[in-house]
């Protein structure tokens, strides 16, 4: 680590005066989601890590006289929930199987090089991110004894999203026999005017969903503000010959054949499901998003269908529009749903209103006493 404690002063040294239209730096608060530059960043300190923007190419940052941690010291610092950023504290090439967590979970190491990458190695002057749910404390031991990773599929799916020269492509619909929590992995978050594919698993955003069971459904969002065509593909490693692929594409309504470029337009933020199963299967699930929401009602509960995981409504009006009740809002995950009609209302004629984003479903109900 160098002399000099200030972030900014030592970009400063080679990049000139902090100009936004020339350079900036930051640092991202995984705990807020939110990025800070200038004030605010954190000291130079071992195991530190900041972004730099940087519109000339062919520059170099001093960093001037320093000091390193010997290789003999094992290294540790404490995380917050979220994202934190992370350097390597040596001098010396890293490998990430020589880092582990204090709560023994598995240790996931994004680096950016014009795309986020899963790290194996942590380089000297490289930043990176690790995602954590609570409290925990990373530790780094050079000596470590390096152990040959362990396929975790036996069989995946590969997809990357590119629109111009932004990319996402570290991005993996994955079976697993003995698929449990651990082997998901968090999506990093998005660098600028970037582009952002990701799996959404009880409302969170993911860039590896690891399932098991004989027919299996993903779902992914392609998100970015950029304009232009996004070009979709799918790399399956694998997959069984018994077992079909198709994509639905809810804006459109219609499935696809993975096994060719898929392109569409930005800005947008799109939703798919992606589904793996036998022919016969496949065929009755892609039938049901075909014809999208469906709701009906028998014995005062509602009954209904959706075609893809998020954020649910589910009301009761009269016949003058004016709301009587609020059943259920909130996240629900896509498939078949039931819930009970308990409502006060006097006898006679209502509906009921199912929406999610902009889809609607509704249904009348009469009711007698």
């Amino acid at each position: 680590y160098t002399d000099e404690t200030d972030p900014l002063t030592l970009f400063e040294m080679s990049l000139g005066p902090c100009d936004y239209s020339r350079w900036k730096a930051g640092q991202y608060v995984g705990e807020k989601d939110v990025y800070i530059l200038d004030d605010g960043i954190h000291a130079v300190a071992p195991g530190e890590a900041y972004f730099l923007i940087v519109r000339d190419s062919g520059k170099v940052v001093y960093s001037g006289p320093g000091t390193t941690i010997p290789l003999s010291e094992v290294f540790s610092r404490e995380l917050i929930p979220g994202w934190n950023m992370l350097g390597n504290p040596y001098p010396v090439s890293i490998p990430v199987s020589a880092l582990s967590l204090a709560s023994g979970n598995p240790v996931r190491v994004w680096r950016y090089r014009g795309a986020w990458e899963l790290a194996d190695v942590l380089e000297p002057w490289e930043g990176y991110v690790i995602h954590v749910d609570a409290p925990d404390m990373i530790v780094i031991n050079p000596y470590a004894k390096v152990e040959n990773e362990k396929e975790e599929f036996s069989w995946k799916i590969k997809i990357s999203a590119q629109c111009g020269n932004a990319r996402d492509v570290e991005n993996v619909a994955g079976f697993a026999p003995d698929a449990v929590e651990g082997k998901d992995v968090k999506e990093p978050p998005m660098l600028g005017n970037g582009i952002s594919l990701y799996f959404v698993v009880n409302g969170e955003r993911y860039a590896v969903d690891a399932r098991s069971g004989e027919n299996l459904v993903y779902e992914f969002v392609v998100e970015t503000e950029r304009e232009g065509e996004v070009v979709l593909q799918f790399e399956p490693e694998n997959v069984p010959d018994d077992k079909e692929i198709r994509v639905f594409d809810h804006m459109t309504k219609k499935s696809f054949n993975p096994a060719e470029k898929y392109i569409f337009h930005a800005p947008c933020k799109r939703r798919f499901t992606l589904l793996v199963g036998n022919k016969g299967w496949l065929e009755k699930e892609l039938d049901k998003m075909d014809e999208g929401l469906s709701l009906r009602v028998l014995n005062s509960v509602a009954f209904f269908y959706l075609p893809r995981s998020g954020k649910v409504a589910l009301d009761v009006f009269g016949v003058d529009g004016r709301k009587i009740r609020s059943i259920y809002e909130g996240e629900m995950e896509r498939g078949e749903h039931t819930l009970p009609l308990n409502f006060c209302a006097p006898p006679g004629i209502y509906f009921l209103l199912l929406r999610m984003e902009n889809e609607k479903a509704t249904c009348k109900m009469v009711r007698l006493k």
